[in-house]
């Protein structure tokens, strides 16, 4: 290993922390496209404000994905919820490198989930599971990096998912996604049928995200502003696109 600044974090968005309960926090690093393990470390928690009082902070467990405890005490139901904290992981190599990785934290009362699942695609398509290459068993890579991309979109959008109450309004469009990534995927290695399931989904995924409509409780005091649904801010326009009839779920017919 040269320098510990090659070294990468792999992160998708900010940390959620569910304040006043206990959970582990993980951390995957790598290192020229190579998983790579800490020799040691430490973690520190730091509160939102000009002050970032320390709230928490000991010894990581090195590992391909690094971990630590954060105990509900320390991030108890007095603070805040919002964003604004943050972490730290100050990590030593095997060389004697150091790197310190910081991530933006928010306190939140839940976690936005994601609803899809294997069988979902499947449903879709059942011709899906015949096309994994041989030891895969699984379409969660793509539906993981989906959901992942969904949150990362409506950050950019000004939208915090941790203040959203109505998850399964996320079905339509992170199967889309899940299915256009999976497609594009399957159309390397396959016949041109998958290409043209990359297209129709993604523009599909598109059109969903414009109409996408959810609850929220922006000052999570555990009560939704209203019964009225919000818009997430529109995605991008894909030029010349014509909608395709949706496949029969929630009423809507089929191709």
């Amino acid at each position: 290993m040269s320098t510990a600044s090659e070294i990468t974090p792999r992160i998708a968005t900010a940390r959620y922390l569910v304040r006043a309960a206990d959970q582990t926090v993980s951390l995957e690093l790598y290192y020229r496209g190579a998983a790579i393990t800490p020799a040691s470390g430490t973690y520190s928690l730091f509160e939102a404000g000009e002050d970032e009082d320390t709230l928490a902070t000991g010894a990581i467990t090195p590992g391909a994905s690094s971990t630590y405890p954060v105990l509900g005490s320390t991030i108890p139901a007095t603070l805040g919820y919002g964003r604004g904290y943050r972490e730290e992981w100050d990590l030593v190599f095997d060389d004697g490198s150091t790197r310190k990785i910081q991530r933006p934290v928010a306190l939140v009362r839940h976690e936005l989930y994601p609803v899809v699942v294997d069988a979902d695609l499947v449903g879709l398509y059942s011709d899906l599971a015949y096309h994994l290459p041989e030891g895969e068993t699984s379409f969660w890579p793509k539906i993981d990096e989906a959901w992942k991309r969904i949150q990362g979109r409506l950050e950019s959008q000004n939208r915090w998912a941790e203040t959203i109450w109505t998850p399964e309004a996320f079905r339509e469009v992170h199967m889309d996604l899940a299915v256009a990534l999976q497609s594009a995927d399957f159309s390397k290695r396959a016949d041109d049928v998958w290409g043209d399931r990359f297209d129709r989904h993604k523009k599909e995924f598109e059109h969903g995200w414009r109409r996408l409509r959810f609850v929220v409780d922006t000052d999570q005091d555990g009560v939704p502003d209203s019964d009225a649904r919000v818009a997430a801010a529109q995605g991008t326009v894909m030029s010349g696109f014509t909608p395709y009839t949706r496949y029969n779920f929630g009423g809507l017919g089929g191709y």
